[in-house]
């Protein structure tokens, strides 16, 4: 996925999974959260960032709401537009093509622990553990 573009050229998506992981249990998806942040070019959606806060709301209700709108806040930084229609049938879950759209619409590769993106052909994606690799990021045991 990387070997033809320099660290420097490559733009990422970070799924739900890894920005609802970081956000509630730190560790390696904080870390890579982190990085992501300022060392590479991270793009999300607003599709994304619905999906993290409806998640917080739902599984986690005694957050407090401006805890909630400060998570949306930050995600929406890294927001950009997707152009693309509709991929019928590209993958599996239904719930996913937004994510791969992203993906498709600016090159990006997307960083995910979502088993129907990794197996698909749709877009490129890495496991979390892949990215810290490939940034040499210390990782938990």
């Amino acid at each position: 996925i990387v070997a033809a573009a320099s660290h420097a050229d490559l733009i990422f998506v970070l799924d739900s999974n890894i920005w609802i992981s970081a956000i509630l249990f730190g560790g390696d998806a904080e870390r890579v959260v982190q990085f992501a942040r300022t060392e590479v070019k991270l793009i999300s959606s607003d599709y994304i960032t619905d999906e993290v806060a409806s998640f917080l709301q739902l599984y986690r209700p005694k957050l407090p709401h401006k805890f909630v709108v400060a998570v949306r806040h930050g995600m929406g930084e890294f927001a950009v537009p997707v152009r693309s229609e509709e991929l019928a049938g590209v993958v599996r879950d239904v719930n996913d093509e937004p994510i791969v759209r992203l993906a498709l619409d600016y090159g990006a590769i997307i960083v995910t622990g979502d088993k129907d993106i990794l197996e698909s052909d749709a877009a490129p994606a890495m496991t979390l553990r892949e990215f810290m690799e490939l940034f040499e990021l210390a990782q938990d045991d």
